[in-house]
């Protein structure tokens, strides 16, 4: 990479990292960012860095991150990477009790996330798309074309702006889950037959389909760890969404397991929501980490009969 093109990237790390609403984020000020930002150190790692040939991991970007969040406070027990994660957990779902803890830690948990934001927005533009690992959102001009086009165009703010993605990736390193790989292959999948039927000519809301299947499994990041999160993720994708007021959205995403009923009491969205989620499944491998793969329909056929209750003949008919 040349000299040219690694400052132009240095530049657009210091401008992202100096907004004044990165800034009010994080509670740092402006002359302590520059100072964090020296050229020659971030120079010296970008050649290192780029040109971008696979994508990074969470660890690689805090390897070199971890000198600056050191200036900002001491670092959490459990470790920076997990902290952060749990940060972000709490932007999604707050608690009480996580209020306190988090204050001393926000700055560094911060500027960790937005180096995460800035590496993977950089890394997608160079990267081929894969359907497990990303999502590709619709443009807004898209999405102005149907119903719920203003409430999405909320929906990918939000999702930026709280840091979801850079939540999940964190979730795929810190934890022995691998959601995003699931979530991102939902997406995919129903984006797929979303257009196909949308072009066959059903009447199938993309902006409704893509947010729903993105926010499917939002719920899952809410649960706490008593909790039993096959049941009660659907209350907290509903809670998500209700309280960033997207009840189009929200209601096909929290509901994204009404699979026993009559196809007729169903919209397009829903049938083809609840279709991928089925189609795109997760089993564990030696090490213990969730493997995703896109199902066979006599696998996902199979995984809702075994998941229904009370399945009689009638039923399983039905």
């Amino acid at each position: 990479m040349s000299k040219k093109e690694v400052r132009k990237v240095y530049d657009d790390l210091t401008a992202a990292l100096t907004s004044r609403e990165f800034l009010e984020e994080a509670g740092l000020q402006r002359e302590t960012m520059m100072m964090i930002l020296n050229r020659d150190y971030w120079e010296a790692q970008m050649k290192n860095l780029i040109p971008i040939r696979k994508r990074f991991t969470c660890r690689q970007l805090f390897d070199i991150s971890r000198w600056a969040m050191a200036l900002m406070g001491p670092e959490p027990e459990e470790g920076w990477m997990l902290f952060t994660y749990r940060y972000v957990c709490h932007i999604l779902y707050p608690e009480e009790s996580f209020k306190a803890e988090m204050e001393k830690y926000r700055s560094g948990a911060v500027y960790y996330l937005a180096i995460l934001r800035f590496f993977f927005d950089l890394e997608r533009s160079c990267i081929p798309f894969e359907p497990m690992k990303d999502f590709r959102f619709l443009e807004d001009d898209e999405a102005r074309r149907f119903d719920t086009g203003e409430e999405y165009i909320r929906f990918k703010q939000y999702w930026h702006k709280e840091y979801i993605y850079e939540m999940m990736r964190l979730n795929a390193e810190v934890t022995q889950f691998n959601t995003l790989e699931h979530i991102a292959g939902v997406h995919y999948v129903a984006m797929v037959m979303a257009r196909g039927l949308l072009k066959a000519g059903a009447p199938i809301d993309l902006a409704l389909m893509s947010g729903a299947a993105a926010g499917h499994d939002l719920g899952k990041f809410g649960c706490k760890p008593n909790e039993k999160v096959p049941f009660m993720h659907y209350y907290y994708t509903d809670l998500w969404f209700t309280a960033h007021d997207m009840h189009y959205i929200g209601h096909i995403a929290a509901n994204h397991s009404t699979w026993d009923l009559e196809p007729q009491n169903l919209s397009v969205e829903s049938l083809t929501l609840i279709y991928s989620d089925f189609r795109v499944k997760q089993s564990k491998g030696k090490d213990g980490k969730e493997m995703t793969r896109i199902s066979s329909l006599a696998d996902a056929y199979n995984v809702i009969i075994h998941k229904m209750f009370n399945v009689d003949a009638a039923k399983e008919q039905r």
